[in-house]
């Protein structure tokens, strides 16, 4: 009979030492902690920009607007853009980092040899899919996507609060500031 409950008294410690053991309730560890790449948006873009705003050279160029919604410095290097038919790597580049809150013009103008801010493609006039993503392990993780039909001429179309979901057409594009201005 004492070995029956020395049995039992050990079997039931173990039990409870897997248990206690397997509780996490203490844990400080968060399930699914969001990266820096989570606070990225395309927050506006424009496909037929006649009279706005120019690049360097003083070009009337396509553009493409990112959105850094967090509290850190993000770097773009080594992510992608694209749209229906290209995409575009964003080079390692001081001139590819976005600030806290802050914004990146892109200017896609099929002329990438312009300079680190330019890409290998134009925006559709008639609309089309703009995609921002990275590659990890051979597997493509978008990180924002933005649809548009045809804008018409110095249109843009932007998400109506800057990182919001909810977009729209604006008859006063604002490349490089926040759209909450325009909130009417």
């Amino acid at each position: 009979m004492n070995s029956n409950n020395l049995f039992l008294k050990i079997s039931i410690s173990l039990i409870l030492l897997l248990i206690i053991s397997c509780d996490d309730s203490n844990s400080t560890e968060t399930s699914n902690p969001k990266s820096d790449l989570d606070y990225l948006f395309i927050n506006e873009l424009q496909a037929d920009n006649e009279t706005g705003i120019t690049d360097e050279s003083g070009n009337f160029e396509d553009w493409i607007e990112i959105f850094n919604s967090s509290d850190s410095t993000i770097s773009l290097g080594g992510l992608y853009l694209s749209d229906n038919n290209d995409e575009w790597v964003f080079p390692f580049s001081d001139s590819t980092v976005i600030p806290p809150n802050g914004f990146l013009i892109i200017w896609t103008d099929k002329d990438d040899i312009e300079g680190v801010l330019h890409t290998n493609f134009k925006l559709s006039k008639s609309g089309e899919k703009v995609t921002l993503y990275s590659i990890e392990n051979n597997i493509k993780n978008i990180i924002d996507e933005v649809i548009f039909d045809s804008l018409g001429t110095d249109k843009s179309y932007g998400r109506v609060t800057d990182g919001n979901t909810e977009m729209k057409v604006f008859d006063k594009p604002s490349p490089g500031q926040s759209n909450n201005s325009q909130i009417e």
